[in-house]
């Protein structure tokens, strides 16, 4: 991947989690500097590695700093130009303020802080501690949708349930809004993933990265023009935005997801055999016929149960 990434002129990242049981033992650090460093010099091209410092992680700051200044000096003997990243990502208050003392030193070999998952701050706050000197760069998660950075708001309950943490997850407008905030903040961005159900997702951050002023619509165009086909360009668009409004407010109440259906099982009457194999197609209209099930589920449950209230009520 380091060498197709190279052929084509694009930047590669690492994420290299230190993950090893005791970084205060210098044994443990010689064994992560022979191993880290051998990934270094087989790989053509490396421009950062990006260490978390939680999520994994386990390493307190001052024992993780010293062991990435002794990695950032094995990294660029292979990459003389590549950087060094770290997160603060699960820090407790008492670590946060060791690894915003540590970073009031200016430690040369740092290049920037990334900005994560499960950082106990805001951005805001952390660029207002972190020195100027020091970029910021974000790291979004765009693959969760519950007891995560940015779940889906006011969720209703059904689908939380039902549907969890990992479920196909295409939310445009509301992956637009998380893009646009505290952009000023941050350099630039790298999109936390775990999968294809937030394949939605990716392409809006990627699209917004190269043009932050584009429409989240005209994105999805081209994302079904590209993937289905210049006939689906509108139509499965629309189809991506109406899955998202299908998760706004009480399930019960939201007669909009039948119509969702219906726009999904108009697209697949259309189909052609080839366009229904097509896991992006499939994805999508799997979530429209499982909401639809979900609400007539809710609906039938819900009556079930006034009825036994009532009952009971009258017993």
């Amino acid at each position: 991947m380091s060498r197709l990434a190279n052929d084509y002129g694009l930047d590669v990242w690492i994420w290299y989690p230190a993950m090893d049981e005791d970084y205060a033992d210098p044994r443990t650090v010689e064994f992560a500097l022979r191993e880290w460093g051998e990934v270094f010099r087989r790989l053509p091209r490396i421009d950062a590695v990006f260490v978390p410092g939680g999520d994994p992680g386990h390493t307190r700051p001052k024992v993780l700093m010293a062991l990435l200044e002794k990695q950032a000096e094995s990294l660029r003997r292979h990459h003389p130009k590549a950087q060094m990243w770290v997160s603060p990502q699960s820090f407790n208050q008492e670590w946060l303020d060791e690894f915003y003392q540590i970073l009031r030193e200016r430690p040369a070999w740092l290049s920037g802080v990334v900005y994560g998952p499960q950082v106990r701050v805001s951005l805001p706050e952390l660029r207002a501690a972190v020195p100027r000197q020091y970029p910021i760069r974000r790291y979004p998660d765009i693959t969760h949708s519950l007891n995560c950075q940015y779940p889906v708001p006011d969720w209703d309950l059904a689908f939380a349930l039902t549907q969890g943490r990992e479920v196909i997850n295409p939310r445009p407008l509301d992956q637009a809004a998380i893009f646009r905030a505290y952009q000023d903040q941050a350099i630039g961005f790298l999109t936390y993933s775990e999968g294809c159900n937030d394949d939605v997702n990716k392409v809006i951050w990627s699209g917004l990265g190269w043009d932050p002023e584009a429409q989240p619509v005209a994105l999805l165009r081209q994302y079904s023009r590209y993937f289905l086909g210049e006939r689906y360009a509108d139509a499965f668009a629309q189809g991506l935005l109406a899955l998202e409004r299908n998760w706004r407010g009480p399930l019960l109440t939201n007669a909009a997801v039948e119509t969702t259906l219906r726009q999904f099982q108009d697209l697949e009457r259309a189909a052609s055999p080839q366009d229904r194999l097509n896991w992006r197609f499939q994805q999508a209209l799997y979530r429209a016929y499982y909401d639809a099930y979900l609400r007539d589920r809710l609906i039938y449950e819900t009556a079930l149960e006034a009825e036994a209230l009532g009952v009971l009520r009258r017993a």
